[in-house]
């Protein structure tokens, strides 16, 4: 669900992250439902490709644009797996999958619970 809401936030903030218009609010949220899940199927199929890219780029900056640019390729991915379904969820370029999936991450952060209140 919260990656749902990520996906919801995106599509509000950045240009170029489209959800369909005049969906009713249960299809809405069936739809960022849908592609969440879709998005966990796309980012557990590429944990072969995250190590091998954190493999090969040994310097951190290096390792962390590589993550950076590797999320959003796969936010990209998934938003033209989720268009050509129908689903009503599209990313217009490179540039609003990276922002996008930064939305994600960042609301995926936020909600995390922190270890300090664990106790």
């Amino acid at each position: 669900m919260v990656t749902g809401f990520g996906l919801w936030l995106a599509s509000e903030l950045v240009g170029g992250v489209h959800l369909a218009d005049g969906l009713d609010p249960l299809a809405t949220v069936g739809t960022l439902l849908v592609v969440a899940l879709l998005l966990a199927v796309v980012d557990a199929l590429a944990v072969g490709l995250r190590r091998a890219v954190a493999l090969a780029c040994e310097p951190l900056p290096v390792a962390i644009a590589a993550a950076v640019a590797l999320n959003a390729a796969l936010f990209w991915v998934t938003a033209a797996l989720a268009d050509a379904a129908g689903l009503g969820f599209s990313v217009a370029g490179f540039l609003p999958a990276l922002l996008g999936s930064l939305v994600v991450l960042a609301v995926g952060w936020l909600t995390r619970p922190s270890l300090s209140r664990a106790g």
